[in-house]
């Protein structure tokens, strides 16, 4: 017999649920754990990465210990007035001793005068991250945020950062935090714009040429 007519073509299916929202992107911070800043005992957060090889402290956590301090950075003064709000996004690499050691990171971000002096109010703490596991030798990159609306500052203002470690467990655990070098430059992704390069002075004018 003849073939039949083909069949109308079906509806088109409902569109899929809206993806998660993005974060914004700005200037980027290195912890130059190699780079002293000018106050005592407190190491550099820079725009710029110091090229020098890979950094690694060691911080000791009892058991049960929490809020341990594992290390402590600060900017020079910031050069601008407002902080668009947004998600500030902490990369750390760290290194645990084994994938069942349940410990947690955080960080801590406060706004300093110029002199390094903190201000009474703090800015905030980002979420707690259990740390993740790759191998005993391999740190894992840990990601922790912090959403801020927009914050009016002091130009000369310097930003703080503290990383802190919670340790879950009853037993002793040493974790490594990994910075610098090539491969496990740990930094935070802010929602500040990015920051101009300072401008070089001119170069002195050429000699008149002689006369005809």
């Amino acid at each position: 017999g003849t073939s039949g007519s083909s069949g109308t073509s079906g509806s088109s299916g409902t569109s899929g649920a809206t993806g998660p929202q993005g974060i914004s992107a700005g200037q980027v911070y290195y912890f130059n754990q190699s780079t002293n800043s000018s106050l005592p005992g407190i190491k550099e957060l820079a725009i710029t990465p110091s090229g020098n090889s890979q950094q690694i402290v060691t911080t000791l956590l009892t058991g049960n210990a929490t809020n341990v301090l594992v290390a402590e950075y600060i900017t020079d003064q910031l050069g601008f007035a407002v902080i668009p709000s947004g998600t500030q996004r902490f990369h750390l690499h760290l290194l645990k001793p084994a994938s069942n050691d349940n410990i947690e990171v955080y960080a801590q971000i406060d706004l300093c005068d110029s002199s390094g002096t903190s201000y009474s109010t703090l800015i905030g703490n980002t979420g707690l991250q259990l740390l993740d596991w790759v191998s005993n030798t391999v740190p894992a990159e840990n990601t922790a945020d912090l959403t801020l609306p927009t914050t009016t500052i002091n130009p000369t203002d310097r930003m703080r950062v503290r990383i802190y470690l919670n340790n879950l467990d009853s037993t002793s655990h040493s974790v490594d935090f990994y910075t610098e070098g090539t491969s496990y430059y740990s930094f935070v992704l802010t929602s500040v714009g990015q920051l101009a390069g300072t401008s070089r002075s001119s170069g002195t004018s050429g000699s008149s040429g002689s006369s005809g």
